[in-house]
Parts: C-alpha cells; structure tokens; sequence
C-alpha cells in the first residue's frame, strides 16, 4: 500500500507538471517556428536580391544584398549540425570575397583589372552556389555565370550617367571648363526675328492703350456707402430732399377759412 500511493503521488505531480508546463513549452515552440519562418523568408529575399542584381555588382541594391549576408545566413541553435555547417561554409565564401573587394587597384594595369574582375566573378558564383544549395535550388556554376538578361541600353545608360558624373566632378572641382562655342549669326534671320519681336511688342503695346482708354464702370454704393452720404436713413428708407419731397407733395384740400390778411 505505501508503495502504491507513493506511486500515485508520484503520477500526481507529473501530471500538475504537465498541466502548468505544457502551455508554456507549446508557446516556446511557437515562437522558435515563427522565428525559423522568418529567418527562412529573409534569407530567400537576400539571395533574389543578389540574383536579379548580379549583372550590376555596383549597384545599390546588390551591395546592400552582400552586406546583409552574415545577419541573415548567422547559424542559430535550433538548427541542426549539417545546415550549421552549410551556413558557415556561406559566411567563409562572404569573407573569402569581402577580401578581394579589399585589395587597392589603383594604378594597375588593364590585364589586372580584368584579372581582378574575373576573380570577382568566380568567387560571387561559389558565394550564390552554396547560399542557393542551401536554400534547395539547384543551380548549376555556369547558369549562375551566363544566365542573365541584361540589355545593351541599361549598359549604355550606366556608362552615360557614370561619364556626365565624372565630368560634372571635374568642372565642379575646377580641373575642367565648361566648352563654348561661337557661331556666326545670318545678319537676314537675326532681322527677320528682330521685326516679329517688335510687332508682337507692337500689338501688345496698342492692345494695351486700347484697354486704358475704355472708360470703367463704376461699381453701384453700397448700403453703408448711401447711410453715409445721406440718401438713405437708418431704417433703409430713402430720403428726399426739400425741393424734391415738395415737389412731389400734393396741395391740401381747402378748409374754408380765411388765412390771409386781416384787412382782405
């Protein structure tokens, strides 16, 4: 019998245990599947970005793909030994590329810098080959290499902007000057425009004289305007003046007395 409620305490507790601890661990697991899901969704949007820009190494959004590289492909401790490893192997490929934008061109030759450039390309493949691998896709070096679209016309823009860049740099810091050029101007066109200048200034000038000399019409008083010269009284009634309101008056009938004078 002690061994039996013993063993029923025992059962007692694990279950209580299991009651209080199940909901939290539920809630752990959770969080660390939302949090792989996100990881998983950052890491795809980092390598797209590097894929649609890798005919551009220059540009914004593909230096901005590289630099994100060890936050989004960090291992993390939920996962397990071989995609850890995969993951280290992607950040050394990153170092390994980091590295060559590190070294100093500056004075070298044409052939090096194509050297340089053909280096470039080599290790970016190696970099998207093993972050694609592990990611699922199955992309092979000489797709990474050769399979991209990238017209003729974005090149020659690229090159034009970089070109009017250079030059604004080098008119701006004064090692340049602006070029002008003077022509000859044909002594019949420069009259020609010369008198259609001076026919519109002309018509614009009698169009003008026209219009001041038009008599306005001016505007009709106010209430308030009328209050104040006198010819309306406070309660809007128009006001007459003496001549007028006798004028307008009709004679009194007779009363039949006599108003004149006492001796008449």
């Amino acid at each position: 019998m002690p061994a039996e409620e013993a063993a029923v305490k025992v059962t007692d507790v694990a279950v209580v245990i299991a009651t209080l601890v199940g909901p939290i661990l539920a809630v752990q697991a959770q969080r660390v599947v939302e949090i792989a899901r996100q990881r998983a969704d950052t890491r795809l949007r980092v390598f797209a970005s590097l894929m649609q820009s890798r005919a551009t190494p220059t540009s914004g959004a593909h230096v901005e793909a590289l630099n994100a590289i060890p936050l989004a492909f960090h291992p993390q401790w939920w996962e397990f030994w071989w995609a850890r490893a995969r993951l280290h192997a992607i950040n050394q490929a990153w170092r390994t590329l980091l590295n060559h934008f590190s070294i100093n061109m500056q004075g070298a030759s044409e052939a090096q810098h194509v050297a340089w450039a053909d280096k470039r390309r080599t290790l970016e493949t190696d970099l998207l080959r093993k972050m694609g691998a592990h990611l699922g896709f199955k992309i092979t070096d000489l797709d990474y290499e050769t399979q991209i679209y990238f017209p003729n016309a974005h090149g020659n823009e690229l090159a034009e902007n970089q070109l009017i860049r250079s030059k604004l740099v080098e008119i701006l810091s004064g090692n340049a000057a602006v070029p002008i050029q003077l022509t000859e101007i044909d002594p019949d066109a420069a009259a020609s425009a010369r008198a259609a200048v001076q026919a519109i200034l002309a018509g614009q000038v009698a169009s003008g004289s026209k219009w001041t000399g038009q008599s306005k019409r001016k505007a009709p008083l106010t209430l308030r305007q009328r209050s104040k010269a006198g010819l309306v009284s406070r309660d809007a009634t128009p006001v007459r003046s003496s001549a007028s309101y006798t004028a307008g008056c009709k004679p009194s009938p007779p009363t039949g007395r006599h108003h004149g004078h006492p001796e008449d």
